[in-house]
């Protein structure tokens, strides 16, 4: 007869043991997360000082404009992609070897074709082109970087958070070196940028092959990809294209209306407004698995009206912080970029707008209503748009900013009524429906 374990012995202490290791992996993984996020901090703001400062606002607000065009393509060759590895390797169990080679190819493919269209737009909607800074810019981007990321992909799904984690974080140190290097022998131009951009990209693509070779037993196969892998891609990819539409359009129409230095003033008070962001975008992460996990719609739709709440009262409190840095523009960029104070105001509410909408529209995935989210962030998208080409050329960045502030409004209108009303209706109906799993993933 077998020995039963007394509650005593050591039958709990097992699970105990297991959930302190599991505990630890999530503290160690979570110091990491907060490692990445204040590299990633630093990175971006030492790069936006010193290519503000070197460029001068027409040549910056080219670099925000080409940033602008790439945007809506890359949601595809990154998010998009990235999220279709995760859904196939971790989710559905598929053969590592074999997803790897698929996607990698959908990267190639798609890098290189929507590299041209990217270009093409950008030489029908942007004046005063640096061709050899645009070709550098949009192939880096949606090339090189679509094929990076994708092996990240594949190092998150395989080796885990931190190794991921890591090649992050080693990104973000070469590209602030390359930029540092440029400053440091006064060689910032924008052609330099995208060599720079080019030549870093392509190093660590290297590097994150050679990384992959011991899990996958040799080098990654290129192979075929099918239809279905396509439109997975882009069921990912198409909500975060649109909201990269609305939030990068305005580069664009600054450009394309004659508004070269004013690009660049505008580029400057939106990176400090973005910047006020980042605590949002950290509960947004945060509490995104939090509404996976809720039991009805309700649930879901109490926390996202908790949560935005919250974020509002910070936006209101960051209104403030921005007028108050309003006077640090001239020294930190010299009065080439004075006129970006006076944008600051005009652009601060956007923080209070965007946490207005964040929440309802992860709450829409735990309702799994992700084509309802989709549909607000397109038509979020569409509004921006056809107020860019209604305002800007006429107001300037005056106009940018009132047709990006219209549009977050509609967003979260869109976003709040669309997870209201079935949650109503359904009341009305019986009650709330129970959530059960999702596969979407966070926006971007």
């Amino acid at each position: 007869m077998s020995p039963v374990a007394s509650p005593s012995a050591s039958g709990p202490s097992a699970p105990k043991r297991s959930v302190a290791r599991v505990a630890g992996k999530l503290d160690l993984e979570a110091r990491w997360s907060l490692s990445n996020q204040f590299l990633q901090l630093v990175s971006s703001v030492a790069g936006f000082l010193l290519l503000g400062r070197a460029l001068g606002p027409s040549s910056y607000g080219f670099l925000a404009a080409v940033g602008g065009v790439v945007a809506p393509f890359s949601a595809f060759t990154a998010a998009g992609i990235s999220s279709a590895v995760y859904e196939s390797i971790v989710r559905d169990n598929e053969e590592v070897q074999r997803m790897a080679g698929t996607y990698l190819s959908l990267a190639a493919v798609s890098g290189v074709g929507l590299s041209c269209v990217a270009m093409a737009l950008g030489l029908s909607l942007l004046t005063r082109v640096n061709l050899v800074a645009l070709s550098l810019l949009i192939v880096s981007d949606l090339l090189i970087n679509a094929l990076l990321t994708t092996l990240i992909a594949v190092i998150q799904a395989t080796r885990g958070f931190i190794a991921a984690t890591q090649s992050r974080m080693v990104t973000y140190l070469l590209r602030i070196s390359g930029v540092a290097l440029l400053w440091g022998t006064g060689s910032v131009t924008l052609s330099n940028v995208g060599i720079m951009q080019t030549v870093v990209l392509g190093s660590l693509v290297v590097w994150n092959f050679l990384r992959l070779r011991p899990i996958l037993d040799g080098w990654v196969r290129f192979r075929k990809f099918s239809k279905g892998q396509v439109a997975t891609v882009s069921r990912y990819a198409l909500s975060t294209s649109a909201s990269n539409i609305q939030n990068d359009g305005d580069y664009v129409a600054l450009n394309h209306y004659g508004h070269h230095s004013v690009a660049g003033l505008y580029g400057v008070a939106y990176k400090l407004v973005q910047m006020g962001l980042l605590p949002v975008h950290a509960l947004v992460d945060s509490t995104h698995l939090d509404f996976l996990r809720m039991p009805n719609r309700s649930a879901a739709i109490r926390k996202a009206a908790r949560l935005s709440g919250a974020g509002v009262a910070y936006g209101l409190v960051f209104i403030l912080i921005a007028l108050a840095i309003r006077p640090l523009i001239r020294p930190l960029f010299g009065s080439e970029f004075a006129g970006a104070a006076d944008m600051i105001p005009w652009l601060a509410p956007l923080v209070m707008l965007r946490a207005a909408s964040a929440f309802a529209l992860n709450a829409l995935i735990s309702a799994r209503r992700t084509r309802s989210r989709v549909a607000a962030n397109l038509i979020a998208a569409a509004t921006s748009v056809l107020l860019y080409i209604l305002l800007v050329p006429e107001h300037s960045w005056r106009g940018a900013v009132t047709a990006t502030i219209i549009s977050e409004i509609v967003l979260a209108a869109a976003a709040w009524a669309a997870l209201l009303f079935p949650a109503r209706n359904e009341t009305r109906r019986g009650g709330d429906v129970l959530v059960r799993g999702t596969t979407a993933t966070r926006q971007s």
